[in-house]
């Protein structure tokens, strides 16, 4: 639990530091320790990694129809915990998808086709029209089986599922932060950590040719502010509104409530002290250490290394290594790519693998044009249990996205669909019947 104390604070000032849209001073001259280290926190020292076209790219979406066509292939290789019959399915199976979207009013189609081994082909269609959502495959029906976007708790409960955590509506949209409200939080949030943190706890040093500033706190300063900080999310109604998409709002709070009983509970170690270094050079953040003491020994370290283009996140556990993680971005003229290594040895009682290794390619071609992007994807995994049996998995997945001035979807009716909002607890009986004939259960 101390471990678990430390570093939630010091993740909570690593992700307000993120982004760089809250400048705590507008220059450097006359500041004190304490004004320099927020000063550098919430500098935007990950710029490098982020990409305009991008971003460009990403908005253009959100406001323009356009059309796409895309394959998805994996393969998995496996020593012995995987059936050969289900790796000879795996490895003669792809699917392809085509379809068109337009966000900005709501409606979108895609048409799957699961191609399976030998020569089965399984074609399924999503479609959206608005808050309703549908899926339509012979193996379930010939008319789309539709829910709309509300009264999702009663649904559920008829359905006979635990609807206890849903809420009544998912709200997507309401789920992201606007620029505006990204820079509230922030502020809020950082004005938590600068009222109850005092200067005495930063110092600054040389060291070669970077400066050193360090924040240094005991335990019980470290419990303190994360309190502070758990409460005040607990009445904060613009993450209450984000989270309600996700989870029950007065469910939310409970839970926050019981996290702060559970931490005004803890007894302070004093030999415990809390950590974090930052590393500058030519006004950079290059470096930042985070770490535990029991005493003088370390018990638990998070190293983060920020170069250009490049970012690597190290953590330790009694010294020894349990995550690796490195993000690395590449570019041309046209395209940018990046590349995110992680390895994990982890020994717990809740990972079926004890050692993973993942290695993630995200690849945007034609991306300085903003169309007829193509997406690519490459994902491999490879994981070892405690027995030793391996597995590796290789995913493949491509995208080519055409934007068009103008897209027709069909809508969602009574006619082409069934929306179980609607359907009596009759006619829904009457549907899984058919479901399980067509699947061959019944």
């Amino acid at each position: 639990m101390k471990k678990k104390i430390a570093l939630t604070l010091l993740i909570v000032v690593i992700l307000l530091g993120i982004g760089g849209v809250y400048a705590y001073f507008a220059t450097n001259a006359f500041k004190t320790d304490k004004e320099l280290f927020f000063s550098y926190m919430t500098s935007d020292w990950l710029s490098d990694l982020k990409d305009e076209n991008l971003k460009e790219y990403i908005k253009k979406q959100e406001n323009n129809a356009y059309t796409n066509k895309g394959s998805i292939a994996l393969e998995v290789q496996d020593d012995g915990s995987i059936s050969d019959e289900t790796l000879q399915m795996i490895k003669n199976s792809k699917i392809t998808f085509e379809g068109k979207t337009d966000n900005s009013k709501k409606i979108a189609e895609q048409t799957l086709t699961m191609e399976l081994a030998q020569g089965i082909n399984i074609p399924v269609k999503v479609r959206r029209d608005g808050e309703t959502l549908g899926i339509q495959s012979n193996l379930l029906n010939t008319k789309f089986i539709a829910v709309r976007n509300e009264n999702l708790k009663n649904l559920l409960e008829r359905l006979g599922a635990d609807a206890e955590d849903v809420p009544d509506k998912i709200d997507f949209e309401e789920s992201t932060f606007t620029e505006s409200e990204i820079k509230e939080l922030k502020e809020k949030y950082f004005s938590i950590l600068d009222e109850n943190l005092d200067e005495e706890l930063f110092s600054k040093e040389k060291e070669n040719d970077q400066t050193i500033i360090k924040l240094s706190m005991t335990e019980e300063k470290a419990k303190d502010v994360l309190i502070k900080i758990f409460q005040t999310i607990r009445d904060d109604e613009t993450l209450l509104k984000k989270f309600s998409g996700v989870i029950d709002r007065d469910d939310l709070k409970q839970q926050i409530d019981d996290l702060v009983d559970e931490l005004k509970d803890i007894e302070p170690d004093e030999k415990t002290t809390f950590e974090m270094k930052l590393s500058i050079k030519s006004k950079k953040v290059e470096k930042v250490e985070m770490n535990i003491k029991e005493g003088e020994n370390i018990t638990a370290n998070i190293l983060i290394e920020n170069s250009q283009n490049k970012l690597s996140i190290k953590a330790y556990d009694e010294g020894d290594s349990i995550l690796e993680l490195q993000i690395e971005k590449e570019t041309n003229e046209n395209d940018v790519a990046y590349k995110i290594d992680i390895k994990t040895d982890l020994d717990t009682e809740l990972a079926d693998q004890e050692k993973a290794e993942i290695h993630l390619t995200v690849q945007y071609k034609n991306l300085a044009t903003l169309d007829n992007v193509e997406e690519n994807y490459e994902l491999k995994l490879s994981t070892q249990d405690y027995d030793e049996s391996n597995t590796d998995l290789k995913l493949n997945y491509t995208n080519v996205k055409q934007f068009s001035s103008n897209i027709k979807v069909e809508g969602i009716n009574s006619e082409n669909s069934i929306t179980l909002n609607d359907a009596t607890d009759d006619e829904i009986d009457e549907l899984l019947i058919t479901i399980y004939k067509n699947l061959g259960l019944y």
